[in-house]
């Protein structure tokens, strides 16, 4: 009996950890409108499109607050290169915004969004 037990404990810890490191495309879904990436990054382009500048220092702050949440959920289940490309794109789009260059804060922003879209896969 305590034989079976042993091997019982150790399947469900291996499956446990397998569950959650193949977790993250349910863990980076948003849970609600502050936590929502894709969102912020839709508000941003029309921001930038528009050079509304000023709003779009407020939707780089919202996206920036996101990311900082949901890269503590993802963490564990996505490759730290993956989380680094996206802190790195984050980074650079609020240089372009600071110097209101739409170029350059597009090219980021569309490369964050191609990093979020392929992230985990």
């Amino acid at each position: 009996m305590q034989k079976v037990s042993y091997y019982l404990i150790a399947t469900i810890v291996l499956f446990s950890f397998a569950f959650f490191m193949n977790s993250a495309d349910y863990l980076r879904k948003p849970t609600n409108e502050q936590n929502n990436l894709a969102l912020h990054v839709k508000n941003l382009d029309q921001n930038i499109l528009e050079e509304n500048w000023d709003e779009a220092e407020h939707n780089y702050i919202q996206l920036k607050k996101a990311w900082d949440e949901i890269v503590k959920k993802i963490q564990f289940s996505v490759e730290k290169d993956e989380i680094n490309y996206i802190n790195i794109n984050i980074a650079r789009l609020n240089a372009y915004i600071k110097v209101e260059d739409d170029d350059g804060a597009l090219a980021e922003l569309y490369e964050l969004e191609e990093h979020w879209n392929n992230l985990n896969r």
